[in-house]
C-alpha cells in the first residue's frame, strides 16, 4: 500500500479538493482509501454516500482510540473502488482525541490503523491533513511513504514551502527510519490572466527540487464539493482533468 499526505501549513490552498479528487483518479485502477485527518471533516462532507450516518457509523476518532477497527468504519462511496475512513465534524471526538493523548500514543495508534488498513487489499490510502502541525499531522507524515504540498500562485507560497520543508527536516531528526519523500508540488488555482502568476509560477518552477503540478482556477471544485460529486463526473477544465491523470499516473509509477 502507498500511502500520501496531502500537506500544507497554511489553508485554503486546495488540499482537501486535490485529495478527494487525487483519490478518485486513482480508484480508476486500484482500490483506493480516503482518510480524513482534519478535524473540520470536509472530506468526510465531500465523499461520503447519503447512506453515511454519522450518529451511528464509527469514525476515525474511535478507531485512534481502540473504539472500533479500521475495518469497522471504512466505508464505500458512490465512487468505484474508492473508499472513505471518516471523521465527524460538529460533534464528533478527533480534536479532543489529539488533545488530550501523548505523542507516542498518537503515532502507535496512527501506525496501527495503517497496517491494519495494509490488510483490506487497499492499494492507495490518501490523507488529507488539516493546516497544523501537531501530534497527528507528524504521525501521519511519519507513516506515509509520500507527501505532496499544494500551494497558491501568491507571494505567502514560499514562506509555505520552506514551513513545510523545515519542519519535514526537522521530523526526519526525530525519527530512525526515513519518513515521507517530499517529491510533488502542486500549484494550485491559476489564473492564466493574471500577469503575477506566470511570474509566480516560474519562480517556483525555476527553484524547487520538486516536481512541480499546475491546475487551473476551475470552479468545478466548489460545484462539486457542494454536490458532493467528482470533479471526473463533471464539466472540469479539458487542463484539470488533464493535470490530475499525470499526477495518478507519476504516483502510481506509470
Amino acid at each position: 500500500m502507498k500511502t500520501i499526505t496531502l500537506a500544507n501549513m497554511k489553508g485554503g490552498t486546495g488540499k482537501t479538493s486535490i485529495s478527494v479528487t487525487l483519490a478518485a483518479e486513482l480508484a480508476k485502477h486500484n482500490k483506493t482509501l480516503l482518510l480524513d485527518f482534519d478535524p473540520q471533516a470536509n472530506t468526510t462532507a465531500w465523499a461520503a454516500p447519503e447512506t453515511y450516518d454519522p450518529e451511528t457509523a464509527p469514525e476515525l476518532a474511535d478507531v485512534l482510540q481502540g473504539k472500533a477497527t479500521a475495518k469497522a468504519a471504512i466505508i464505500a462511496t458512490d465512487t468505484d473502488n474508492l473508499y472513505l475512513l471518516p471523521t465527524v465534524g460538529i460533534g464528533g471526538e478527533l480534536k479532543s482525541y489529539v488533545e488530550n493523548a501523548g505523542e507516542l500514543q498518537i503515532n502507535k495508534a496512527v501506525k496501527n490503523i495503517m497496517a491494519e488498513i495494509a490488510k483490506q487489499g487497499i492499494a492507495y490510502c490518501i490523507i488529507d491533513l488539516s493546516p497544523a502541525f501537531g501530534k497527528l499531522e507528524r504521525a501521519a507524515l511519519i507513516s506515509a511513504n509520500e507527501t505532496i504540498t499544494p500551494i497558491l500562485a501568491d507571494r505567502f507560497s514560499f514562506d509555505g514551502l520552506e514551513a513545510i520543508t523545515a519542519n519535514l527536516e526537522e521530523l526526519q531528526t526525530l525519527v530512525d527510519l526515513p519518513i515521507a519523500q517530499y517529491n510533488r508540488l502542486i500549484v494550485n488555482a491559476i489564473d492564466g490572466r493574471i500577469k503575477r502568476h506566470a511570474e509566480i509560477l516560474e519562480k517556483i518552477k525555476s527553484g524547487a527540487k520538486q516536481t512541480v503540478y499546475t491546475l487551473p482556477i476551475d470552479q468545478v471544485f466548489f460545484r462539486a464539493q457542494n454536490q458532493s460529486r467528482m470533479i471526473q463526473t463533471m464539466d472540469a477544465k479539458p487542463e484539470t482533468l488533464t493535470e490530475m491523470a499525470r499526477l495518478s499516473a507519476d504516483v502510481r509509477g506509470k
